[in-house]
């Protein structure tokens, strides 16, 4: 107990100056006593530790914010790598076992693969993604994952004219009823979309 109660009285008591003492050069005598070596190696060591405990610390925050993120949780990614634990949405075939959470939550919904041992991820590449109607009556007839081209709402457009820019001419009573069919022109790419941003949706394995 001797030896021990000395340590501790150093360690709380002792001298701190440790000027000179390094681990390239030693801890020769002639600069210091036995006991600053001592208080020298504890302060290394101490904080050799704390450095080590702050990387656990970080790390340990790393893989408690990757794993709370639920497996299938789609997120819009701003670089073109795909970070680790998700896949890039892409209507690839994935394994069944490897990505069983996944398989789990959706099945063959988006493509069935092999029809054995793999399955398909929703290809969101080039796609917009609409809310699911969900009994909504917005845009019902929809099931959870379907696809739906492109189209305009159901409209019309007012023609400005005269007669004679028409080529009507003589009408006459009594006779029977014409009709004439004319179209305006087109201009415009090949679909119809609102200003946007590319990026990629990927999602957590």
């Amino acid at each position: 107990m001797t030896d021990i109660n000395n340590l501790i009285e150093f360690a709380e008591n002792g001298e701190k100056d440790i000027t000179g003492l390094n681990q390239t050069n030693g801890f020769p005598a002639a600069l210091k006593p036995a006991r600053q070596w001592f208080n020298f190696l504890f302060n290394s060591l101490t904080s050799k530790i704390n450095e080590v405990i702050d990387q656990v610390n970080t790390n340990k925050a790393n893989i408690e914010s990757i794993a709370s993120v639920l497996p299938g949780a789609t997120v819009l990614w701003c670089a073109p790598v795909v970070p680790a634990g998700y896949l890039e949405l892409a209507g690839q075939a994935i394994s069944r076992t490897t990505y069983s959470a996944l398989f789990a939550l959706f099945g063959t919904t988006y493509g069935v693969g092999d029809g054995s041992t793999t399955f398909n991820l929703p290809d969101l590449r080039g796609e917009f993604v609409r809310g699911w109607d969900h009994g909504r009556g917005i845009d019902a007839g929809r099931t959870l994952g379907s696809y739906q081209a492109d189209e305009l709402k159901s409209h019309a457009h007012d023609i400005l004219t005269n007669d004679d820019e028409l080529g009507i001419g003589r009408v006459t009573v009594g006779g029977p009823p014409t009709s004439t069919t004319y179209q305006t022109g087109s201009t415009g790419g090949n679909e119809t979309r609102p200003r946007n941003i590319a990026l990629m949706y990927i999602i957590k394995t």
